[in-house]
């Protein structure tokens, strides 16, 4: 894990604002803030907030990873003023499909999201596999993680979005509950810019790929929150579907039971799978 008290507290933090930065925006003093008790607006146990919260939409965002951590982030909207609050993450190298899935559901306590929004490297088909990660997830989750593509291009974009949730002018505003995801908030201070200048020799305005998997699932998640609420986006979600859909889900996820777990070159196609994923 990373250490947050490198960065923040420190005169060098302040530096690092001015030295490329992806998100100077951030600050731990106005964006990490003690859960509350939503009817009274004090001080309360995380517990609380979320038994009286159980109404609001949670989204998360995930970032894959094998070696570099899965970062997997979970977060509840406001329905009276759009404000966004993270209260946990999930940030781990090492494990697989089946192990992931079993801490996500863990730390959703029951809850169901409006979307769980992806890397999208999780929905392509590579080395002759005959499935995606994201089709291992529906399984290994009992259909309980139906992924969603999550925008990963322009970046600038999504860089856009993130810092207008962060400065919260005229408009909703992102927190995170001190203590629930710490390798997050340590990434806003790692996430830089990168230096190398771009095509035309101006300064690159994208970041560098390091200590982002926190930053990507951010981007995605609060990328997908902005365009649900612009009405741009439909949510795909299990139980919530047309009666035709849902067969054709069932259909797929009884697919992925059938399907070899070793490279098989040739083999019979699910293609029309992925795209209900999608």
């Amino acid at each position: 894990k990373l250490n947050a008290n490198i960065f923040y507290g420190s005169s060098y933090a302040k530096i690092l604002q001015n030295q490329g930065m992806v998100y100077p925006e951030f600050s731990e003093q106005v964006h990490v803030i003690d859960p509350f008790d939503p009817d009274t607006k004090q001080t309360a146990p995380l517990d609380v907030w979320l038994s009286k919260t159980k109404y609001w939409p949670m989204f998360e965002g995930m970032d894959w990873g094998i070696t570099n951590p899965t970062a997997w982030l979970f977060c509840k909207v406001n329905p009276e003023n759009g404000n966004i609050y993270f209260y946990a993450e999930h940030y781990q190298s090492g494990l697989n499909v089946d192990q992931h899935s079993a801490v996500v559901i863990s730390k959703r306590k029951d809850e169901e999201p409006v979307a769980s929004v992806a890397d999208p490297s999780v929905f392509r088909k590579e080395g002759g596999y005959l499935s995606t990660i994201a089709d291992d997830f529906l399984r290994a989750s009992k259909k309980k993680i139906c992924l969603q593509p999550g925008q990963a291009k322009p970046k600038t974009r999504a860089m856009s979005i993130v810092s207008s949730y962060l400065l919260g002018v005229n408009g909703p505003r992102v927190f995170f509950f001190r203590g629930t995801c710490p390798n997050t908030i340590t990434e806003f201070g790692l996430y830089m810019k990168s230096d190398t200048p771009d095509e035309s020799k101006n300064p690159s305005e994208t970041p560098k790929k390091s200590h982002d998997h926190g930053m990507n699932s951010l981007e995605y998640v609060l990328t997908y929150i902005h365009d649900y609420y612009a009405g741009k986006k439909t949510p795909f979600k299990y139980g919530k579907m047309t009666p035709s859909l849902r067969d054709q889900i069932d259909a797929a996820y009884e697919a992925t039971q059938r399907l070899p777990l070793i490279r098989k070159p040739k083999g019979p196609s699910i293609d029309q799978y992925s795209g209900y994923l999608a």
